[in-house]
C-alpha cells in the first residue's frame, strides 16, 4: 500500500506590533500553478518542442504541476489517448485546442514571443513570462492524500478558502510520471511524462461552492492499469469554467521548496463580474505581503479601464495610497468603483509598487456592466479574428461593448435594454447550449441578433436556433474542400440590401476547410445574403425577419474575404439592416445625382426626385422589401440633365421598410425609404 499526503505550505507571516499593522483576518497560501499540454505521439512538432518543454517544467518544478493529455490527431492510435478517450477529448475540447502541441498555464494561453504561435510549448520564453505574472499566493488551501495498491486506490481532498467562491469546479487527476512506449506513434518519441490516466469522478469535475473560512472534503476511488502504479501521482485543482482560470493546485508529486518573493500582492476575492445600476458601489480587495526583514512602503493606485465612463468614480478606500507594511507582515487594502449615470462597461484594478524597489504588481480586473447597455459584441472564438474593430470603424450609429461569450449568458437576464447582439465565433468558436438558449430568448424578446463564424452551424442546429429561423444545416459543401487556406469565389445576392453590389467574384481564402451551408425552409421570412459563385443553392449567409426581431447568420469568419471594402460592408450593412437603419451604400461620386422622395400623409403615391448633372440614357429603378424581394416591376427610363420626377403607386404594399434600387449606366445604388404606415 502506498500512501502519500501533501498540502499547501502555509505562508507564515509574523505580525509585529505596530500602528500600521492590521489584524490577521485574511490568510494566504502558496499557490502551485497547473500547466497542461495537449500532444500526440505521431505529431512531429510535438517531438521537437517537448524536450525543451520538459526542461522548462524541471526548471520550474518548485512552482508548476504538470498534466499532459494525448489528442486523437494526427495519429488516431496513440495508446495514451486510447487509454481514456473521454478524458482526453473532454479536456482538450474544453480549451478549444485545434492543433498540437498546445499548452495552458493556470488555464490561460501564453502570449507568444518571436515567431511562435499562441500555445506553443516550445516557446519557453512565453511560458516564463506568464508564470512570472501568476500570483504566488491564493486564498484557497488544498490538502490531498493518495492511497493505491497495484492500480487500485482512492484520493481524499480537503479544500478551505479564506474568500467566498461560488460555482467553481474541483477536478482531480490520476497521473503517471513516466512511461516508455517502444512504438506509440510515428514521431520517434518513446519516453512520455506526466500522463493523465484518469480524472475523478470524470473530466467534467465536481461542483464546489465555499463560504469564507469553510472547509469541504471529497473522496473518490479509482482503478488504473497496474503497469502504471509504480509512479502514480494525484493532482487536485479548483477551476472557473467561465474564465478557465485555475485558482489553486495541489499534487502528491514531491516538489522542491519554492523561493518566496520578497514582496507580493494577492487578490482576495473571486467574484469580479457584476451587472449594476447607477449609484451602485463595488469593492476589490487585495493583500500586500512583505516577506523581508525590513519595513516596506507600498504605493497603491486604483485604475479604471480606458473605456470606463468618465463619471464613474474609482478610489482607494480610506485613502490608503501609501501603506507601510512591517517586516514579514501583510496589509489589507481595498478599492471601490461607483457606477455613474453614464451607461457603459467599467473596469477597476489595483496596482502597487514597492517604494525604492522594482517590485510592481497588479490585480485582475473588476468588471461592471451597466444594466442599460443595449448593444454587445460577444466574442465566442479567437480574439485574432474579432470583428469588433470593423464594427467600431464602420458602424458609428451606436457603441457595441465587447464581452466574452461565457460571461454573457451568465448576465443576460439582468440586462434591461438590449437591442442588438453580435455573437462572433471567429474561425473555430462553437455555439454552446448556453449560447443557443440566449440567442433564442433574445430573438423571441425582440432583440436583433447577428451570428458569424466558421464553426457556428453545428451548435446553431443542435440548440434549435436554425429551426427558429426557418433553416436547415447542410453538412457538406459543394466548393471549398482542400488544404486551408483554400481559394474560393463567393457571390452577393442581387436585390439584397446587404450584398446587392458585391458581384459574383468575391475572392476568399478559407481559413478552415469548408463553410457551413444553410437550406432555407421558410422563404417567407428568410432569404440568402451570400452564396458560392458556382451554385446559388450553396447558401452560407442569410437574414431573417421575425415578428419582433431580425437575425443575420454569416456562416464564415469575415476575414476570409480578401477585399477589405466588401468585408467591412458585409458587417456594417448587416448591422444596419438588423437595426432598420439606412443601409450604408455609397453613391457613385462622379454621377453627383441628388435623390430624394416625398409623399403626402396617408397618400398611396410616392414621388421620386432625381437631380442629375447630365443626361443618362441607361437608367432603371424599382423597389424592394426588407428581405430583398422586388416589390415593383423594373422601370426603364432615361435621365435628363436637371430635375426628373417619377411616381410610384403604393396602394398594394403592406406596411414595411422599403428600399429604392436604381441603376445609372449599370452602376447600382440603394436608398432606404420611409417606413410606410
Amino acid at each position: 500500500m502506498i500512501k502519500v499526503i501533501f498540502m499547501q505550505r502555509f505562508a507564515t507571516l509574523i505580525l509585529l506590533i505596530s500602528i500600521l499593522t492590521v489584524a490577521d483576518i485574511n490568510a494566504q497560501y502558496l499557490r502551485k500553478v497547473l500547466v497542461e499540454e495537449a500532444t500526440n505521439a505521431s505529431c512531429g512538432p510535438c517531438a521537437s518542442q517537448n524536450p525543451s518543454f520538459k526542461a522548462w517544467l524541471s526548471k520550474n518544478s518548485d512552482r508548476v504541476v504538470p498534466i499532459i493529455y494525448h489528442a486523437w490527431w494526427p495519429g488516431s492510435s496513440d495508446p495514451m489517448y486510447l487509454y481514456d478517450t473521454d478524458m482526453n477529448r473532454t479536456r482538450i475540447q474544453y480549451y478549444e485546442i485545434s492543433g498540437v502541441p498546445s499548452g495552458r498555464v493556470a488555464g490561460k494561453i501564453a502570449t507568444p514571443t518571436g515567431t511562435w504561435y499562441a500555445g506553443a510549448v516550445g516557446d519557453t520564453a512565453a511560458l516564463t513570462n506568464i508564470l512570472k505574472n501568476e500570483s504566488f499566493y491564493s486564498p484557497i488551501n488544498i490538502k490531498i492524500e493518495l492511497n493505491h495498491n497495484n492500480g487500485s486506490g482512492s484520493v481524499k481532498v480537503e479544500i478551505t478558502s479564506t474568500a467566498k467562491f461560488e460555482n467553481k469546479k474541483l477536478r482531480i487527476a490520476i497521473c503517471e510520471q513516466h512511461h516508455y512506449y517502444a512504438n506509440a506513434g510515428s514521431n520517434g518519441e518513446k519516453d512520455f511524462y506526466y500522463l493523465a490516466r484518469r480524472m475523478l469522478p470524470d473530466a467534467n469535475g465536481t461542483d464546489i461552492t465555499l463560504n469564507a473560512g469553510e472547509t469541504k472534503n471529497f473522496e473518490f476511488s479509482f482503478i488504473v492499469n497496474p503497469d502504471f502504479s509504480d509512479d502514480l501521482y494525484a493532482v487536485a485543482f479548483v477551476q472557473d469554467d467561465l474564465s478557465k482560470e485555475v485558482f489553486q493546485t495541489e499534487t502528491t508529486l514531491d516538489m522542491p521548496e519554492p523561493k518566496l518573493p520578497e514582496y507580493s500582492m494577492m487578490l482576495n476575492q473571486f467574484d469580479l463580474f457584476f451587472v449594476a445600476k447607477s449609484g451602485d458601489e463595488f469593492e476589490i480587495q487585495a493583500i500586500l505581503i512583505n516577506n523581508t526583514d525590513k519595513s516596506a512602503n507600498f504605493i497603491i493606485n486604483a485604475y479604471p479601464g480606458t473605456d470606463t465612463p468618465d463619471d464613474w468614480q474609482s478610489e482607494i478606500i480610506d485613502n490608503k495610497y501609501l501603506v507601510t507594511v512591517n517586516p514579514n507582515s501583510k496589509f489589507d487594502v481595498k478599492a471601490k468603483l461607483t457606477v455613474g449615470n453614464k451607461i457603459g462597461v467599467g473596469e477597476l484594478s489595483m496596482n502597487c509598487q514597492v517604494q525604492g524597489k522594482s517590485a510592481n504588481f497588479s490585480t485582475s480586473n473588476l468588471i461592471i456592466i451597466h444594466e442599460s447597455v443595449d448593444r454587445f459584441h460577444i466574442l465566442g472564438g479567437e480574439e485574432d479574428h474579432s470583428i469588433l474593430p470593423i464594427i467600431n470603424k464602420t458602424y458609428t450609429n451606436a457603441k457595441f461593448y465587447n464581452l466574452k461569450s461565457q460571461y454573457f449568458f451568465q448576465v443576460y437576464d439582468q440586462l434591461k435594454s438590449l437591442k442588438t447582439i453580435i455573437w462572433n465565433g471567429s474561425t473555430a468558436g462553437v455555439v454552446t447550449p448556453s449560447d443557443g438558449n440566449v440567442i433564442i430568448k433574445a430573438l423571441q424578446s425582440g432583440i436583433n441578433v447577428l451570428v458569424c463564424g466558421g464553426a457556428i452551424a453545428g451548435g446553431l442546429n443542435t440548440t434549435g436556433v436554425l429551426s427558429q429561423l426557418g433553416l436547415q444545416f447542410i453538412a457538406y459543401c459543394r466548393e471549398g474542400y482542400g488544404t486551408a487556406p483554400y481559394e474560393v469565389t463567393l457571390a452577393g445576392v442581387e436585390g439584397d440590401p446587404i450584398s446587392y453590389d458585391f458581384g459574383t467574384n468575391v475572392k476568399g481564402n478559407l481559413i478552415r476547410y469548408l463553410l457551413p451551408l444553410f437550406k432555407i425552409t421558410n422563404s417567407n421570412s428568410t432569404t440568402p445574403v451570400m452564396t458560392f459563385k458556382k451554385s446559388k443553392d450553396s447558401i452560407f449567409a442569410v437574414k431573417t425577419q421575425l415578428p419582433k426581431s431580425r437575425a443575420v447568420l454569416l456562416g464564415l469568419n469575415p476575414y476570409i474575404i480578401l477585399d477589405q471594402t466588401i468585408r467591412e460592408k458585409l458587417i456594417s450593412r448587416s448591422i444596419a439592416w438588423l437595426e432598420g437603419k439606412t443601409t450604408s451604400i455609397e453613391i457613385v461620386e462622379n454621377e453627383n445625382i441628388n435623390v430624394w422622395v416625398s409623399s403626402a400623409i396617408n397618400s398611396s403615391n410616392l414621388t421620386l426626385y432625381f437631380d442629375s448633372p447630365q443626361d443618362f440614357a441607361n437608367f432603371k429603378y424599382y423597389l424592394v422589401g426588407i428581405l430583398g424581394k422586388r416589390l415593383t416591376n423594373i422601370n426603364y427610363a432615361s435621365l435628363k440633365k436637371g430635375l426628373n420626377l417619377f411616381d410610384i403607386n403604393l396602394s398594394s404594399f403592406a406596411p414595411q421598410p422599403i428600399f429604392l434600387i436604381y441603376e445609372v449606366d449599370g452602376r447600382r445604388n440603394v436608398l432606404n425609404l420611409t417606413l410606410l404606415e
